[in-house]
This record gives structure tokens, C-alpha cells and sequence, in this order.
């Protein structure tokens, strides 16, 4: 069952999803698996929240994510519903070539929170709390952080994998099983 936020949110209901999120009709709730097509970007305003619902479900990117939080107006990727799991959704998804970024963004409830695999990203003053498997997870890809704090992942904070260059720069890894 939904959150009274995730009834009123602004639904988002393509299988592609492109262009700008603006604060205006925040929050927006997504209910099942999205595409970033390669060659698009994603433009998501600061203090806007993205609500996922429905089972598992993934934000898959083989484009481009820009979102632009601030300290005092942060991003929010969150569950949508109202008796909250550490599992409600999957995860973001990062598969391309283009860099994605992500600055002063909040990540909860999801089973992998960002898992890049042949990928670029880069987090910069974000949180990653009250996660299921892992926080963040690389495989094959390039991983900046700067800033960014990953506590509560329920299993694994961060999970380096072959291939990967993840670079963290003044940030905290605490409160993870391993």
C-alpha cells in the first residue's frame, strides 16, 4: 500500500523517461522498471523526491542522470510506500557510457541503491541509508565519491567488483554487516 505522498505524487508511467523533473510537480512516483535511453539525459531539479513503488522495481540507465540536490534541498530516491521496507525497490541501474551524477542525493529502501555494471558515475554529498544487499555496487565500471556517507546498507555498503575503479574521497563507510 502507497504512502499518502505516493497517492498525490505526479505518476510517471512510460517505460522511457527523459528531459527534466522539476520541483513544481515533485514528488513523482515511478511504479515499474524505466529505461534513460542511451543518448537521452535525465535532468532531476534539487528538492525534487522520486517515489518507487511496485515490486523491485528499477530506474535502468544506459543514458545520462543529472541530479543537481543542494544541502539544503536534497534529491530523495525513496520508497513509495507507507509501511517501509529495506527492500521496497531495486535499484538505479547505471549501464552507460555517458557519466551520470549525483550530488546531494538521498537513497533508501532499495535492494542495490546504485549499482553501476560497465558504467560511470559520480556521487558527491550523498546518503545511502536503510538499504537491503548493498549501498553501492560496481562491477566493470568507474565510481567517483566525494562526500558521501553509506551507513545502514543492511548487508553491504560498498561492493567492489573485477574491473572497477572507484575512487573515495572524504566520506564514511559505517553501520554495514560487511
Amino acid at each position: 500500500k502507497e504512502s499518502d505522498e505516493a497517492l498525490k505524487a505526479t505518476l510517471l508511467m512510460d517505460d522511457e523517461l527523459s528531459g527534466k523533473l522539476t520541483k513544481d510537480k515533485s514528488p513523482y512516483l515511478i511504479v515499474r522498471n524505466t529505461v534513460v535511453p542511451a543518448n537521452k539525459t535525465l535532468e532531476i531539479e534539487k528538492g525534487v523526491k522520486i517515489l518507487i513503488g511496485g515490486d523491485y522495481v528499477s530506474i535502468v540507465v544506459f543514458g545520462q542522470v543529472m541530479a543537481n540536490g543542494t544541502k539544503e534541498e536534497p534529491i530523495q530516491f525513496r520508497s513509495a510506500k507507507k509501511d517501509v521496507k529495506l527492500w521496497d525497490w531495486d535499484r538505479i541501474y547505471i549501464r552507460g557510457a555517458s557519466r551520470s551524477y549525483f550530488t546531494y542525493c538521498i537513497f533508501s529502501h532499495s535492494n542495490y541503491g546504485v549499482h553501476a555494471d560497465n558504467g560511470k558515475v559520480s556521487l558527491v554529498n550523498c546518503l545511502f541509508k536503510d538499504n537491503s544487499i548493498s549501498c553501492v555496487y560496481a562491477l566493470q565500471s568507474e565510481v567517483d565519491m566525494r562526500e558521501t556517507d553509506i551507513g545502514k546498507g543492511h548487508i553491504i555498503g560498498l561492493n567492489v567488483d573485477k574491473g572497477s575503479k572507484v575512487v573515495m574521497d572524504s566520506g564514511s563507510i559505517v553501520n554495514n554487516s560487511r
